[in-house]
């Protein structure tokens, strides 16, 4: 079977490279009349028929083997004027070069559709679709994501106005707005997280191997999903455009902090990068009395305590993709395939310093110490798209994600938690590793029924499956001798292990009908119907190991196994046991339905004025079932609710190369799962627990926007927004003993507004080369926005929890005021060569870390400036070199708080500082 299976691989690779028919092949470069400039992404079709093709990155195309005859060959490109030559004979066994010279124009976008799909990794293309929407967008594409270097879709968006990253947390900061306030879509279908900790699943999951364009709809109309307020980040996989392609792809690198450095590395990892099976001990059948855990008698946990260790640390990463266009039926029915395969490994190091405030201003945690992390992920996308006569398609979408992140943590120093109080020195080893795994399954279609009526359906169902298999955290105090026991008490020697397991089905079904019997009107008409349907289910098992001896150990030769281990736990033997374990589950599972229907009509009361208008209504239903901590009591909690969402947008051009829009719409924020659900959730920094009181937020968004499209590829953009959500929701100290994080409605209103610039702009661009059909060109690039953000606890109508907060305002979380976008690009091409070199800038000024609460100021998180550098040379038509210098400037990632004393601010305490090092690394990419 194995057999016949690689020999399917093998035909389908070698199918894959396979050269055109023996009949007669058309084919030539498509460039800019002007400056010599390829033009990407370029329809060129056979006059009368839907047959063609699109330009490649270089500006080339070839036609699908065509008969021997006599053609009329049509160019055309988005605006600029299109081309047809009569007259072109392809003969049998030969090749006929065709090139095109295009001058600009106002061509409509509509005009391309007679070819089956345009490339939307074009930076160009993806402009002009801008330009042609009514309703706000931005989007970036593969084609800049390779000039810019970015590796995966949370680089891609952090390239966009508006948009942060805030260090140790997970996703993106839209306007201000964190996770719970954004949605993620891959081709228009949502997706859940792999994290029980967030809404969204971490946009890192996305490498560029696999993103065709990620788009960025801050403004929202009917059709968009209505549980959203900053923005919905929608990744579009990557498609075959070519008739074939087959690209091998191998990449080495290192980190400056973590080359030839002894490294530490969790046990419990193979060689491949998956979380190898455990065995868990045995939970008593019956509870002990009076006790708050129950006892185990067996210790048999499957991996170790202490860590291996390493030398030399080189990251890789190696990808196939490739796929086949067939002409069926005359050739008037197309089917693509495409499918990528990649594997990636990277390491990372830090030397981190890490403190803690009291409300007198102690430092009662003074620690310094090492962090190892490794990262690995594995990739398979496929799809197939399949295109008929009269325009409607069918796709297929497949992807695989997996991805294993690892990490040790060793940190000395003073801690207050530790027996002899504030002073005493120890030692505080964290070990994580979490395993997730993605299954993404959809099925698209557009049909067209008729000149003026499409239906559009969509499926999809996706499978989470998150591990969290033995976080270990062992905390040693150092004795007067000076050795190093365990630190005994709740939770300070612990093993946790979790699982998530996720099922999240979507149908999406609209109709579109033209109000027009124009052929270039906008006047349309959608209605349809989203319904989306969860089921989220997730456990957890806490070891709490309760030393009664505390050992001797002397770093750096900490053996931990050498004590916890079935001889020393001796239960039951009548001597008590160095140490006993006691063990605590919890579970929550959600059931989520959301029905959602919507109306949503486009007037074009003028070639210049376009008018949009739509209703919305989504039925909420989510029921919790969940057990508190410490009890096998189930409970639960719900949520129903009906929201009605209007939207209003408008676009008038001004003139041909000016446009303003205008963005009214009303939006919700759901609670998540967790924060709903009274399940107490151990974080390794912190423990949550939810709240089952929680109300959604609702709010309400207006923006107005300027564009002026310069030239082809050139761009000044300005755009303000404001927002108010009422009831926000916010993360808290739950001030009580245990140091328990909950959520809480915080306020009754809070206020977010903004400024956003982007500008696109050659500094010059002019033909190169013997012929002057090359291009030698300098662009600049700059998106930058300021950001203000406002929660007002002290509102005397307010029912919220205003009492507590240290100050009567303040940002939200996140919410970074300043944030510039920087870059500088120099392309020159030839022929088949082409070699660029991009210097990529960013800054995000200083923003809050945690709101100030029960004497506290708030914890703000510093200013960052990165600083990137990317070279490509593009050597022929099948090889390419990459290089990359990444965060060249290696800026401190620090988090501080001023102590208040007596009511006086302080001197600022760094809680946490540390450096990621620089990336170097080099990359090859061969096409057949």
């Amino acid at each position: 079977m194995k057999r016949q299976v690689f020999g399917i691989v093998i035909l389908c690779l070698v199918s894959l490279t396979q050269g055109f028919a023996q009949t007669g092949i058309l084919k030539g470069k498509i460039t800019d009349s002007k400056t010599g400039e390829e033009l990407i992404g370029a329809a060129v079709i056979i006059e009368g028929t839907t047959t063609g093709t699109t330009t490649n990155f270089t500006g080339n195309y070839i036609m699908p083997a065509m008969e021997p005859g006599v053609y009329t060959i049509r160019c055309q490109y988005i605006s600029y004027e299109a081309q047809v030559k009569e007259g072109i004979v392809i003969k049998d066994g030969e090749e006929t070069s065709l090139n095109f010279l295009m001058g600009e124009s106002l061509l409509d976008l509509a005009e391309v559709k007679v070819v089956a799909k345009a490339n939307r990794e074009s930076e160009n293309l993806l402009m002009l679709e801008q330009k042609k929407a009514v309703v706000a967008t931005q989007a970036v594409g593969a084609q800049e994501l390779s000039r810019k270097g970015v590796s995966d879709a949370q680089g891609a968006v952090s390239k966009v106005s508006g948009i942060s990253k805030q260090e140790g947390v997970k996703n993106v900061f839209v306007r201000g707005l964190g996770d719970r306030y954004n949605a993620t879509t891959y081709n228009g279908l949502p997706i859940p997280s792999e994290d029980p900790e967030y809404k969204n699943i971490s946009l890192d999951f996305f490498s560029t191997d696999i993103i065709q364009s990620v788009g960025v709809n801050k403004v929202f109309n009917a059709a968009n999903y209505g549980d959203v307020g900053g923005a919905v980040i929608d990744i579009n996989s990557k498609e075959l455009y070519k008739d074939s392609e087959f690209t091998v792809d191998l990449g080495l690198g290192v980190n400056t902090q973590t080359f030839n450095r002894e490294f530490l590395q969790a046990d419990g990892v193979n060689a491949f990068g998956y979380t190898q099976s455990t065995n868990l001990p045995t939970p008593p059948t019956t509870p002990l009395p009076g006790a708050q855990f129950n006892q185990i008698d067996n210790y048999n946990f499957t991996y170790s305590l202490d860590p291996s260790s390493r030398n030399t640390q080189v990251n890789g990463n190696f990808g196939l993709s490739g796929g086949k266009k067939f002409y069926l039926g005359d050739k008037q029915n197309t089917l693509s395939l495409f499918a990528v395969g990649s594997y990636s490994n990277d390491y990372a190091y830090s030397e981190a310093a890490v403190r803690r405030i009291t409300t007198d201003g102690t430092i009662d945690q003074n620690q310094v110490g090492d962090k190892y992390t490794q990262n690995t992920s594995h990739l398979v996308m496929a799809n197939a798209d399949y295109t008929t006569t009269n325009k409607s398609t069918i796709a297929y979408n497949f992807m695989y994600l997996h991805t294993t992140n690892q990490y040790v943590g060793d940190f000395y120093g003073t801690n207050s938690d530790y027996e002899a109080g504030v002073g005493q020195e120890g030692m505080m080893r964290r070990q994580q590793l979490n395993d997730n795994a993605l299954y993404i399954n959809q099925i698209t279609s557009n049909w067209f029924v008729n000149d003026k009526l499409d239906i559009n359906a969509a499926a999809s169902y996706n499978l989470v499956l998150g591990k969290e298999p033995d976080r270990r955290i062992n905390n040693l105090e150092k004795r007067s001798d000076g050795h190093y026991g365990l630190q005994g008490g709740n939770g300070k020697q612990q093993r946790f292990f979790s699982d998530l397991n996720e099922g999240d089905m979507n149908v999406k079904v609209s109709a579109d009908y033209k109000l027009s019997d124009e052929e270039d009107s906008n006047s349309l008409l959608s209605i349809g119907y989203t319904g989306r349907f969860v089921n989220h289910d997730f456990e957890s098992v806490e070891y709490d190991m309760r030393a009664s001896s505390d050992g001797e150990f002397y770093p750096p030769n900490i053996v931990l196994d050498d004590f916890f281990n079935q001889e020393n736990m001796n239960i039951g033997d009548g001597n008590g046991g160095d140490f006993r374990v006691l063990y605590s589950d919890q579970s929550y599972s959600v059931a989520r339905q959301i029905h959602g229907g919507f109306a949503d009509a486009t007037i074009e009361i003028s070639p210049r004025f376009i008018l949009n208008a739509g209703l919305r209504f989504d039925q909420v239903n989510m029921d919790v079932t969940y057990n508190k901590y410490q009890s096998n009591t189930p409970e639960e909690s719900n949520i129903n609710e009906f929201f009605i969402l209007p939207s209003f947008n408008t676009k008038y051009d001004l003139n041909d190369k000016n446009a303003l829009r205008l963005g009214l719409s009303k939006t919700y924020t759901l609670p998540q799962s967790k924060e709903i659900s009274p399940f107490r959730y151990n974080n390794l920094s912190y423990t949550s627990q939810g709240n089952k009181d929680l109300q959604p937020s609702e709010n309400y968004n207006l923006d107005l926007k300027w564009d002026n499209y310069l030239s082809a590829g050139e761009l000044l953009s300005v755009n303000t927004f404001y927002k108010r959500i009422n009831q926000p929701i916010s993360r808290i100290n739950a001030n009580n003993s245990a140091g328990v994080l909950t959520y809480e409605n915080v306020a009754d209103f809070a206020t977010v507004a903004g400024l956003e610039l982007e500008l696109r702009k050659n500094i010059f661009n002019q033909p190169y080369g013997v012929d002057a059909n090359g291009i030698n060109k300098l662009s600049f690039g700059l998106n930058g926005s300021y950001i203000y953000s406002n929660i007002d606890f002290d509102n005397p109508d307010s029912d919220a929890i205003s009492g507590t907060f240290t100050h009567s305002t303040s940002q939200l979380e996140g919410a970074a005021p300043i944030i510039a976008n920087i870059d500088l690009t120099h392309t020159l091409k030839t022929g088949n060569k082409a070699f660029s070199n991009a210097l990529v800038f960013n800054y995000t000024s200083q923003k809050v870390f945690t709101i100030g609460r029960d004497g506290f100021n708030p914890i703000m998180e510093s200013a960052v400036p990165t600083m990137d550098f990317v070279s490509s040379a593009k050597l022929n038509q099948h090889m390419t070199i990459k290089f990359k210098a990444q965060n060249l400037l290696n800026p401190k990632y620090q988090l501080t708080q001023k102590p208040i004393i007596d009511g006086q601010d302080q001197a600022e305490v760094t809680l946490l500082d540390f450096e990621k090092g620089m990336n170097i690394s080099i990359g090859f990419s061969y096409t057949f």
